[in-house]
């Protein structure tokens, strides 16, 4: 079994979508499993503070775009 943050999952989405990582956006709640991964690829990431997720540190390196408390929020990104 494959884990979510494998990038190749991520660049087959993106291949199946027939869509570019830049002008594409990934939302999640985990920075080590949805935003670390899909910014390496270039992704746009939103980081929504829920869960879990919401108790870890943003990582330096690797920071997210964005960064909501809830999904109602996305209407004010773009």
């Amino acid at each position: 079994m494959e884990l979510k943050t494998d990038p190749g999952n991520f660049s087959f989405a993106l291949k199946t979508a027939h869509a570019k990582a830049e002008n594409s956006v990934y939302v999640g709640d985990r920075v080590d499993d949805d935003i670390a991964p899909t910014k390496k690829i270039s992704f746009i990431t939103v980081r929504i503070k829920q869960g879990f997720g919401k108790f870890q540190e943003e990582k330096k390196n690797c920071p997210s775009d964005f960064v909501i408390d809830n999904i109602s929020q996305m209407k004010d990104l773009f």
